[in-house]
């Protein structure tokens, strides 16, 4: 499976893990969601990532996530909550009434992602997290 890759600078660090601001990329102009891209209004998307190569704060970084680890976070925060949101929709349904099913349903999703919640949380979150690969420019030096 490929590999998706952003370039980002390292704002804060938590131990082992830092805060990366995404930069702007070439490829923005070409992009098809260019109209649509959070970037378009000057919003910063910024994200936690492990820092496995010890990059220091201002530090311009390479992140990537692998294919496997990409749909592993996307079972754990939409497939996950949205399957037990459907099962106790019909386990309420079946034991009480429509009604009971609904209500359990918005438990069920709720339950889901305080789950995904904990995973993104815990040692199983880092695996299907962003990592710094290398480091592409030093802060201390200017770049």
């Amino acid at each position: 499976m490929s590999r998706i890759n952003e370039i980002g600078e390292v704002i804060e660090l938590h131990g082992r893990k830092a805060r990366v601001k995404i930069l702007r990329s070439d490829g923005c102009e070409s992009c098809e969601m260019h109209d649509h891209c959070f970037r378009k209004n000057g919003k910063e998307l910024t994200m936690s990532v492990q820092n496995s190569v010890d990059a220091d704060v201002g530090d311009t970084v390479e992140i990537e996530i692998g294919g496997r680890e990409y749909l592993g976070s996307v079972v754990v925060v939409f497939i996950l909550p949205t399957i037990l949101f459907l099962l106790f929709y019909f386990i309420g349904n079946h034991l009480f009434s429509e009604v009971f099913g609904i209500l359990f349903a918005f438990g069920g999703l709720f339950a889901g992602m305080v789950v995904a919640w904990i995973i993104g949380k815990g040692k199983l979150g880092e695996r299907f997290g962003y990592k710094i690969v290398r480091i592409l420019g030093d802060g201390a030096s200017g770049g």
